[in-house]
């Protein structure tokens, strides 16, 4: 390889390294625009998790869990059932 040759090849590669390193740059930015909003939704929640109208219903929401969970045992009880009779 000449030494022209060798000189072209460095500026491409000077030039691919400074492409990357912009898109390295645009990606830590994005991922700390994403932790800023991770941020407020964590704080939003906190908010609600420490509101009067969320504790007053935490009986409703356990009652409904409750019943989710009787509701796919009895479900999966259901369906094992049907599957010894049908051997």
């Amino acid at each position: 390889m000449t030494k022209e040759e060798l000189i072209v090849q460095k500026a491409n590669f000077m030039q691919v390294i400074q492409e990357k390193n912009a898109a390295i740059e645009n990606y830590q930015r994005t991922i700390e625009g994403n932790y800023a909003v991770i941020e407020s939704l964590n704080l939003e929640i906190d908010n609600i998790i420490k509101s009067s109208s969320w504790r007053m219903t935490k009986p409703i929401r356990e009652i409904t869990e409750y019943i989710k969970r009787l509701s796919r045992k009895i479900r999966n009880y259901s369906i094992l059932n049907l599957n010894k009779r049908r051997i």
